[in-house]
Formats: structure tokens, sequence, C-alpha cells
């Protein structure tokens, strides 16, 4: 795609026998190929001369978002967190609003959100909240591309969830072939925790603040 097989048959040469080239499935990055990844760094809109600098330095460093902690503050963010936290809004308030605006999961069966969040406050505690930020499927990068631009509307939201349906412990889990969203999401969760919209350690009970835990695919 988009110049790929050049890449193909021309880095083996470029790059010399110290440096194995492979074909590799979707990394996520169709709306940037071609794309090339050097250890766990992506070269976007890849050239041989661009991989070829990354092979002798691969550095995976946060993508530096548009709208950081800062800025997603000044305009209001977190507002309706702390609305939560301190009980100007209630969990069925919140219920309220998702199924009225008709919000549903986009997994295939389309589940509506409130119900969703009704049926799981209804199970038995302790309970945990899991984001899959995977999207595996070939020519996917809906994700990764609204979690460079506007990471702590995700952030925000996924708390609030979790505030929701009283889980104090949310796991949220991005794909290995995402370095830099990873480091990004670790920047900001990390301003977001300084600022007390995250906990650092395990809640007290009843919780209030949502400990939130970063994991990424084992490398292959």
């Amino acid at each position: 795609m988009a110049g790929a097989e050049a890449l193909l048959r021309e880095l083996p040469a470029r790059l010399g026998g110290g440096v194995r080239v492979v074909r590799a499935p979707c990394m996520g990055a169709c709306d940037r190929a071609p794309v090339c990844a050097v250890g766990h760094s992506q070269v976007m809109q890849a050239t041989t001369d661009q991989v070829a600098a990354a092979a002798k330095h691969a550095d995976p460093h946060a993508y530096p978002t548009p709208k950081d902690f800062e800025t997603y503050q000044r305009e209001g963010g977190y507002a309706l967190l702390k609305a939560c936290l301190d009980s100007t809004r209630t969990r069925e308030d919140l219920i309220k609003i998702v199924s009225d605006a008709g919000l549903r999961g986009l997994g295939g069966a389309g589940f509506p959100t409130g119900r969703k969040w009704s049926l799981v406050r209804a199970e038995p505690a302790p309970r945990l909240f899991a984001v899959n930020c995977d999207e595996g499927e070939p020519g996917t990068f809906k994700d990764r591309y609204y979690l460079e631009r506007d990471p702590h509307r995700f952030i925000e939201g996924m708390l609030i969830a979790a505030w929701v349906v009283e889980a104090p412990e949310t796991y949220l889990y991005v794909r290995d072939e995402y370095p830099e969203v990873r480091l990004l999401l670790a920047q900001e969760i990390a301003k977001a925790r300084a600022c007390g919209a995250v906990a650092a350690h395990a809640p007290a009970s009843p919780p209030r603040r949502r400990r939130l835990h970063l994991r990424a695919k084992s490398p292959r």
C-alpha cells in the first residue's frame, strides 16, 4: 500500500545483512502509509532514508497531542468527573443522559450503553472495568486517531463510566503497535493523577478516585 512493496524491495540492500526486513500485519496506520515499525517505533509515510535513520536510533516517544492536560482543563475538562465525585451528579443522572442520547456500543451488537451500565451495577462487587484499544482489524485506526488528538476526553469518559458502575479498578489495554500512544497516555494519565482525578493507589471504600492501570501487549 502506498509504496510499501517498493520499501520491501529496497530496504534489505540499504540496511545490510544485520537488519531483518519482514512483512507485517496491519499496524493501525493506514492514514499515514507506508508505515514501517523499527523496534517499537513507527516510521510514518516511510522512505528508505527515514527507515535507515530510525534503524540506527529507534527511540519511541510520546505522541505530541494538540490537546494535553492543561489545554483540556482550560476548556472545562474534568468538570463532569468532579461533579460526579462530589455528588453534584448521580449515577442515575449519567445513565439517563446516555440512554436519552441513544448511545450504543460499537462492537457489532449495538447494545445500549445505559442498559449495560445498569446491568453491570446490578452485579455483585467487586467489579473491574476494562477498556480495549487493540483494534486489530485490517485498515482500522480510529482509536489511535482519536487518542492522539483528544486523550483526556477519553480518560475522563472512561473514569466516569467506571464511577457509574462502581468499579474501583480500570485496566486500559493498548496494542503493541501503538508505542507513541501508550507513552502519550502514560504521560497524560500522570498529569491527571497529579491533579487528583486518578488515584495513585487502590482507593478506599467506598471508592471516590478510580485507580487506572495501563497495559500494552507483550512484544511478539
